[in-house]
């Protein structure tokens, strides 16, 4: 496992990686502009993933501004974790992937801002009563 995360010049390109691991290696940068798609010596395409912020950080302030949860509890950072890493596809992985695509951010924030929200409530730490019926469209209606 390859974690180039230093930007905007990670420490090795996916290229590299997947070259000196002979296509082995997972790969995950720090920038788009070294993670694009790869074709491999055996001719398997692979798509790295990005690691950003931006995965995590928006649906965990959505669910807890929506909330109203006076804290962020580590109940709320592991679940959406959990989240973002059941929406990884078998077809992202085996294209190399292990993160879901970027270009479904929106869709990937308000699933985490939802489970983020739930815990919110379940805990007791949501000012924002009562606790909506469906917190999904309640959400995703307060999403910008």
């Amino acid at each position: 496992i390859i974690l180039a995360l230093s930007t905007p010049y990670p420490e090795c390109t996916a290229d590299e990686a997947y070259s000196y691991t002979n296509g082995k290696g997972i790969y995950i940068g720090g920038g788009y502009r070294n993670c694009t798609s790869v074709m491999l010596p055996n001719g398997k395409p692979y798509k790295p993933s990005v690691s950003t912020s931006a995965y995590v950080f928006p649906g965990l302030a959505l669910g807890q501004t929506y909330s109203g949860a006076t804290k962020i509890h580590q109940d709320m950072l592991l679940a959406s974790a959990k989240v973002l890493a059941n929406l990884v596809s078998d077809e992202d992985i085996a294209q190399g992937a292990v993160l879901p695509p970027f270009g479904n951010i929106r869709g990937i924030s308000c699933k985490i801002a939802k489970k983020v929200a739930a815990i919110a409530y379940d805990l007791g730490l949501a000012t924002r009563l009562p606790r909506p019926v469906n917190l999904h469209r309640e959400i995703k209606e307060h999403q910008f």
